[in-house]
């Protein structure tokens, strides 16, 4: 399986850790500009939810989704300020929700990411932490990738951006 982020052209694959993560590197930093443009409870919601569907994605959350979720948030410059345990609440909540009513808790939680679908930056910063909550347990499986694809076209972005 091979990735690729469309607005640099880097590539890269699941065996090539060392190539993801320096991506991801990549991505934090560029991430901080967009974060500080719209940052919000919008924002926030949106990136808990999205990683909520995917963690949910094959009906059981591995704990390095969560971690990956937490460390996230507790890591990233630009999510300072952003309450850690309000976050790991809020995913919670999503993931309960999914849990009781898989389709209502997955439709309130693609509303949550919807509201970053007029804010094309923002979309992409959602998508690109799914893929990492995807990508946690050291594999990206189909079924989350069906999710993250669900979630894109939520923000009306090209799921071939990021999933290949």
């Amino acid at each position: 399986m091979e990735f690729a982020c469309l607005s640099c052209r880097e590539r890269w694959n699941a065996a090539s850790n060392t190539n993801t993560a320096q991506w991801l590197q990549q991505q934090t930093e560029n991430a901080k500009n967009v974060v500080n443009k719209y940052m919000g409870k919008d924002l926030t919601d949106a990136l808990v939810a999205g990683s909520a569907l995917v963690a949910m994605a094959d009906g059981v959350i591995d704990p390095s989704e969560r971690e990956k979720l937490i460390d996230y948030f507790r890591t990233s410059q630009e999510m300072r300020g952003i309450n850690i345990r309000d976050v790991d609440s809020r995913f919670t909540e999503f993931v309960q929700k999914i849990k009781n009513d898989p389709m209502l808790g997955k439709a309130e939680a693609l509303r949550a990411v919807g509201k970053v679908a007029h804010k094309p930056e923002a979309a992409r910063l959602v998508v690109r932490l799914c893929c990492a909550i995807g990508f946690a347990d050291g594999e990206f499986s189909p079924v989350e990738k069906n999710v993250v694809s669900e979630i894109c076209r939520e923000v009306h972005l090209d799921p071939r951006e990021f999933i290949y």
